[in-house]
């Protein structure tokens, strides 16, 4: 989704000689007001993919050109020879089993570079395998979790953890036979995390931002201790459903909630978010693979860390 605030303005770089399109993202003084530590060379390319698309475009070029060459002619003969020696059908299955196990290296390679680049274009230190501190419910989700890797840094003027969050619930299954086996389950999410400021901590205890389907459901919302609140807005509520536990001030939550800000959020902004006390965790569904998808996310949770610092202030 491409809103107001995050129109692309400059062109892709064309997909030739070996060289992945460049993303579509913010333009220079946005990308610089959500990155303000990006290096002179912004430029990344536009998603995993592209990558992964040049890179097995590689193996085609010259210097492979002969290998390529003769794994096809294999396979051919491969086949030909299978309906004369049946036994020797198992080598037509060689060289897609090879080219599967490159494109998963290329794949992984591609990844890699895609998010070291990524990271060195936004002034950001990349941790691979790092972890998420923090009290909000999805970081305490699951029977497992895990962070594959993080960005940090300065994001929006402030610091900054981005990353791919992952938490895995664990159920066990019995068959008709009767044997059990174990399923795990994996819900993968891009966390973008801040934290705030005491004073601002001890203003907002509690507050979700979800899609509108979301709810524990009666019971659940009693264990959980946070109850729904409404704000004078239908195509808000379209589009949220917002929650705080018991104890927030409801005073304080309508001044973060102005109107302005509930405009905003209803047909500029499209943001998630989980904040406890000093724990600020934005969400979004799925890993982001895209550099304009990542920048659109980190602009979104900039702006409302500064809607919740604005009423400190």
């Amino acid at each position: 989704m491409t809103d107001s605030m995050t129109e692309p303005v400059a062109p892709a770089a064309p997909d030739e000689a070996g060289v992945a399109p460049q993303a579509l993202t913010l333009d220079d003084t946005t990308l610089r007001s959500v990155f303000p530590a990006a290096p002179k060379d912004t430029s990344v390319p536009r998603d995993v993919r592209s990558l992964f698309k040049v890179r097995m475009r590689g193996i085609g070029a010259d210097k492979h050109r002969s290998w390529v060459i003769g794994s096809i002619v294999a396979s051919v003969v491969a086949l030909i020879l299978a309906f004369v020696v049946p036994a020797l059908g198992v080598l037509v299955i060689v060289p897609p089993i090879v080219w599967g196990i490159i494109a998963i290296v290329q794949y992984g390679r591609a990844k890699g570079a895609f998010f070291a680049r990524y990271a060195e274009a936004r002034g950001l230190q990349l941790i691979e395998d790092a972890h998420f501190p923090g009290n909000v419910p999805l970081l305490h989700l699951g029977d497992k979790r895990h962070t594959e890797r993080q960005f940090h840094g300065d994001i929006g003027g402030y610091q900054g953890a981005l990353g791919m969050y992952t938490y895995t619930v664990i159920t066990h299954e019995r068959d008709s036979e009767g044997n059990m086996s174990k399923k795990e389950t994996d819900h993968d999410f891009t966390v973008l995390r801040f934290e705030l400021p005491p004073a601002v901590a001890q203003r907002f205890v509690g507050v979700y931002l979800k899609g509108s389907s979301w709810s524990f459901g009666a019971l659940g919302d009693k264990l959980a201790h946070d109850r729904a609140v409404k704000l004078e807005s239908v195509d808000f509520h379209k589009r949220y459903s917002l929650r705080v536990v018991d104890s927030q001030d409801d005073i304080a939550l309508y001044e973060l909630f102005s109107p302005t800000f509930i405009e905003a959020l209803t047909h500029d902004i499209h943001v998630y978010w989980e904040q406890v006390d000093g724990d600020l965790v934005f969400l979004s569904n799925g890993h982001e693979s895209e550099a304009a998808d990542l920048d659109s996310f980190c602009l979104r949770g900039t702006t409302v860390l500064r809607r919740y610092l604005e009423e400190h202030r």
